[in-house]
């Protein structure tokens, strides 16, 4: 079972115990209380400890617990939660796809979705206490249900005036009306795309085209929403030919005066246990062999994925790389365009420092052509 986690035991990875559970958030409230009055833990299940002959595995039951109440009393919560203004929230959990790379659990056990009236009422509190962005941490909204539209029309007659953000399948905003989504609050969405090969995109079991891709995320940034992309480079089928797809999909949005900005992230694909690519028959069927990060197929090994992924990044000019730290408020301020240059900017200067160093005064000067100034002080506020 070692090679089930990523830390091998051979190693010391700094984590006194995993909890292997589904649903393990009341073990670890029970762990913690035995660590506060100096109790044992070894008799708790579903838990495995690193020891000398490597992991030891304690008793394992089924504690899987159905209850969909898991609503946050907001307002007990310490001021402090409250000060960065951006809170995650939970709309639903689980994920009913099974894309061939993914590792999420798939026990429908677990698969919900709070009522409108119960994210409303989240909302509202988060709201109360000064919070600004919410940040929804579902695998999909909602799971992809239907009625997005009438979630948003609900948030618009409640006066919700949080913004927010949340990952979402390109499916499920194919018939949204997307303008009616940005009053509703919704200034950004993440998007699982993956690739825009059509024979990548089957072979990931994703459901989903290019064409769907690209009149989604047009629909979006036309309607002032912004669009996160992920992209997986190296997937089993993967080539030369597959990858400039993708890269052509992505400059296909370049020289275009969208409302909303459009970012990405692009990952090697990573061969991971418990993932439908994983089991023998899809290793058999791509001549899959190789571990986590380290691995080859009919068509690519993971030096070549890299490389690609590498080539891709270098290539793209007008939009750039998702950054999680930047300013919500500031953005809002400068507006898209300025936001865009902003941000192909930077994206410039960072392909610049990889084959490179960079002189500061030359990245003051490259952020002042962008950045708005105001009055001969601007150059000693900079």
């Amino acid at each position: 079972m070692n090679f089930y986690f990523w830390a091998p035991a051979t190693s010391e990875p700094g984590i006194d115990l995993y909890v292997i559970s589904l649903r393990g958030e009341r073990q670890l409230c029970d762990i913690l209380d035995r660590f506060k009055e100096n109790r044992g833990i070894d008799e708790i299940p579903n838990c495995a400890r690193l020891s000398d002959n490597g992991y030891h595995f304690s008793k394992r039951i089924d504690d899987i617990d159905t209850s969909q109440d898991l609503s946050i009393d907001w307002q007990t919560l310490p001021d402090e939660i409250f000060k960065a203004g951006v809170l995650p929230m939970q709309a639903s959990n689980g994920c009913t796809f099974n894309c061939a790379f993914c590792n999420f659990t798939k026990d429908r056990r677990l698969t919900w979705a709070k009522s409108t009236e119960c994210i409303v009422a989240e909302m509202k509190a988060v709201q109360e206490r000064g919070g600004r962005y919410v940040w929804f941490v579902d695998d999909n909204f909602r799971l992809g249900k239907g009625d997005l539209d009438a979630v948003c029309r609900r948030f618009i007659d409640e006066r919700i005036e949080l913004k927010w953000m949340t990952f979402v399948r390109a499916s499920t905003l194919d018939h949204v009306d997307t303008d009616l989504l940005r009053q509703a609050g919704c200034i950004e969405v993440q998007l699982g795309l993956e690739s825009a090969d059509p024979q990548i995109l089957k072979n990931m079991n994703k459901k989903a085209s290019p064409e769907l891709y690209s009149r989604v995320l047009r629909k979006l940034l036309r309607s002032g929403v912004n669009c996160s992309c992920y992209f997986i480079f190296g997937f089993p089928g993967e080539t030369e030919d597959s990858v400039r797809r993708t890269l052509e999909f992505i400059r296909s949005f370049d020289n275009h005066s969208y409302e909303g900005c459009l970012s990405w992230s692009m990952y090697p694909f990573a061969l991971i246990p418990l993932s439908p690519v994983y089991e023998p028959g899809a290793r058999e069927k791509y001549g899959l062999t190789g571990y986590l990060h380290e691995w080859q197929h009919a068509t690519m090994n993971s030096h070549q994925a890299r490389d690609q992924l590498f080539r891709t990044f270098s290539a793209i000019e007008t939009s750039g790389p998702i950054y999680r730290g930047d300013n919500q408020e500031i953005y809002r301020r400068v507006g898209p365009a300025v936001r865009q240059k902003f941000e192909a900017t930077r994206h410039k200067l960072s392909k610049m420092a990889l084959t490179g160093e960079l002189e500061k005064e030359y990245i003051l000067h490259s952020f002042r052509q962008v950045l708005p100034t105001s009055g001969d002080a601007s150059e000693d506020r900079n």
